[in-house]
């Protein structure tokens, strides 16, 4: 959707006719605040923004629009009947994208118009290609971690050999198993299972074994339970 801000109307009827006809939809603003509401209710994927209009004029629009984090982004062509180098480095100092000088060439404001959104598209893109793959090695990272802290396996303990194998799913998740060695000389096979997957299965399962381990080093294995369900409970209520 492009936002057509201009109070001549027959330059809205003239832009949204050319627009329409290039196959995009429309929608239209009678002056500056006419298109700050508009921008309260919906996100255009570009807007073109008259210079000069009564009440607040182009470069006040800018002014809010980047000043908002809903709209700071959104791709803006200022439309102006003035060439003055000052008018046209006020709009681009103002945030505007591009400009366009009035009267306005009908397949040169498509053109700009259409270059404008593929770009913002792609910046869009790029930037969430980013943000999955940062995410993607956090969670390679959480799995090594989670892995590292699973206990040694064969495991001695008095005149017993521990023995097993864990096979790790791949997956960030809830499930803990755990050989706590206490200064008394216990041994306690820990095994927490937090329902679902993910890191706040992970980080619940995280804090429950580290708390436990906490416990388990001044208290019987019961008054350790006790204490710890207590705490679990605690937070829940919370």
């Amino acid at each position: 959707v492009i936002l057509v801000v201009d109070d001549a109307s027959a330059n809205r009827r003239l832009y949204s006719w050319l627009l329409g006809k290039a196959g995009f939809r429309v929608c239209t603003a009678t002056d500056a605040v006419d298109a700050l509401a508009v921008l309260e209710r919906s996100r255009p994927s570009l807007v073109l923004l008259d210079f000069w209009m009564p009440r607040l004029d182009g470069v006040g629009v800018l002014h809010e629009m980047r000043a908002r984090p809903e709209t700071a982004r959104i791709p803006v062509v200022m439309l102006t009947s003035s060439s003055a180098p000052d008018d046209i480095d006020e709009a681009l100092e103002a945030g505007a994208n591009d400009y366009i000088t009035k009267p306005v060439n009908g397949r040169l404001l498509v053109t700009r118009v259409r270059s404008l959104i593929q770009a913002d598209q792609d910046r869009e893109h790029a930037s969430m290609s980013r943000e999955a793959e940062s995410l993607r090695r956090e969670l390679e990272e959480a799995q090594s971690v989670q892995q590292s802290q699973l206990p040694a396996m064969p495991s001695r303990w008095s005149d017993w050999s521990i023995v097993g194998a864990v096979a790790p799913c791949g997956r960030v998740g809830g499930d803990v198993f755990d050989l706590v060695q206490t200064d008394d000389g216990r041994l306690v096979a820990v095994l927490i299972d937090v329902t679902g997957h993910g890191t706040a299965s992970a980080l619940v399962a995280a804090e429950t074994r580290a708390e436990l381990r906490h416990l388990l080093q001044s208290r019987s294995l019961e008054e350790s339970i006790a204490r710890l369900n207590d705490h679990v409970a605690r937070r829940d209520r919370q």
